[in-house]
């Protein structure tokens, strides 16, 4: 298996990350603007948002640094990776749990559907979890490390 082009997981992952922290700003911002974020809801803390932004944050200055050939971007987009994938599955399970909760409560609603909610639910998961796993394989291709440090070198000798 062949590789991603560096250029292409730097693009990817550079606009993935700025979309995520202007798109979140921007609904945090209306939301407060609105008065409709939610202050006394024991399962909302505006912090996980904060936090999440700055997650995506991390993609954002990962992929600028892969562009821009720094030594510490490698890493960081490895980590982003990995919190990316654990946030995934986890975002889902919870979802998935929090639909399930709400059909019990329903007493009109009947039996639960578990096939139409975990192919749903696959279908947000895999793609992201796929291309952050090919991003994996492709930062430990010894060809990509190579070109990654031939990449370095021209840059610090500019």
């Amino acid at each position: 298996m062949d590789p991603l082009p560096l250029p292409l997981i730097s693009w990817v992952f550079t606009i993935a990350g700025i979309a995520a922290l202007l798109l979140g700003a921007a609904l945090l911002t209306l939301m407060y603007k609105a008065g409709t974020l939610p202050t006394n809801n024991v399962d909302y803390s505006v912090w996980n948002d904060v936090i999440l932004l700055g997650i995506w944050g991390m993609s954002f200055m990962a992929g600028m640094g892969m562009l821009n050939y720094k030594p510490w971007a490698p890493q960081l987009l490895e980590y982003f990776c990995w919190v990316l994938i654990a946030l995934m599955f986890i975002n889902s399970a919870t979802r998935i749990m929090i639909m399930k909760q709400k059909f019990e409560k329903d007493p009109t609603a009947g039996k639960f559907k578990w096939t139409p909610v975990l192919a749903g639910s696959a279908m947000g998961v895999v793609p992201v979890v796929a291309f952050c796993g090919y991003t994996l394989y492709t930062l430990y291709d010894p060809q990509v490390i190579q070109e990654y440090r031939a990449g370095i070198a021209a840059a610090q000798r500019k």
